[in-house]
Parts: structure tokens; sequence; C-alpha cells
């Protein structure tokens, strides 16, 4: 119930989004990285063309599109949550490890994320990186995220 626009949704609609919604809120994520992605832009014609655009993708079409690299190696998406109806933002879900060891290690340089932010219009289509440093993501001297 977070999506402004949630209270226009037909019931059908809500039920979808709120069995969405707690996938997320109500599980853990012990074998999984769940990255929440929110866009802008200063036009809310492009924001709505941004939201289309994200709301036509296939987790799929995302495998090719998006990726969390660590020193290790590169994973693919194995799940996606589309923005909602008014919603600015998505999900991206990765594996934690990579041929069963962790993607990253507290002593790594960096985990990156990738995608290619869709183009419609006047945007044109973007790649965009979001490197992190593990270092930064301690927690008690261990590795959280």
């Amino acid at each position: 119930q977070l999506d402004p626009g949630y209270r226009s949704l037909t019931p059908e609609q809500k039920k979808a989004q709120d069995a969405e919604a707690e996938r997320f809120i109500g599980s853990e994520s012990p074998n999984a990285v769940v990255v929440q992605i929110v866009f802008a832009t200063n036009s809310s014609a492009g924001e709505r063309d941004l939201r289309l655009e994200w709301q036509k993708l296939s987790l799929e079409a995302l495998k090719e599109r998006a990726s969390l690299e660590g020193p290790h190696g590169k994973v693919a998406p194995i799940g996606y949550t589309k923005p909602g109806v008014e919603q600015r933002e998505f999900q991206l879900v990765f594996p934690r490890t990579l041929n069963g060891k962790p993607l990253v290690l507290e002593s790594d340089a960096f985990l990156r994320l990738e995608f290619v932010h869709p183009g419609k219009g006047m945007l044109a289509e973007q790649r965009v990186v979001i490197e992190f440093s593990p270092k930064d993501m301690l927690l008690d001297g261990k590795l959280t995220y």
C-alpha cells in the first residue's frame, strides 16, 4: 500500500500488488540480493514514459540488460518487481553466490550493479553503473547487504 495510486486500483489489481509486496516484505532473502532502484526525471511525461517502459520489461529481457558483479564474476537477475501504477521504482533480485561461492567477500574491492535504463521519446537509453565498496557494507565486522 505504499503506492500512492493504490486506492484507485481495482480489487484484482490490489490483490496482485499485495501478493507481490508480500513476496519481499514477508520473507528473508539469505540467498538473494534485492536491489531497489528509484528513477526520476524533470518531466512528468518523461517519468510516465520511463515507468511504462520498465513495466513492459520481462525478467527474461532484464537478464540481458542487468547484472550484479563482484571480483569473482557476474550474475544476472533471478527476480524482478515492476513499478506499480504510480511508482518510480522497481526491484531486481540477484543470487548471492556464483558457482556455490559468494559473489563478494569483505576483502574484495567492489560490488557493481549495472543495468540499461530504457529510453523513450527524448530520453535516450542509458547504461547505469553503480559501484559499492564492500568495506562500507560492514556491520560489526560482517559483510551485510
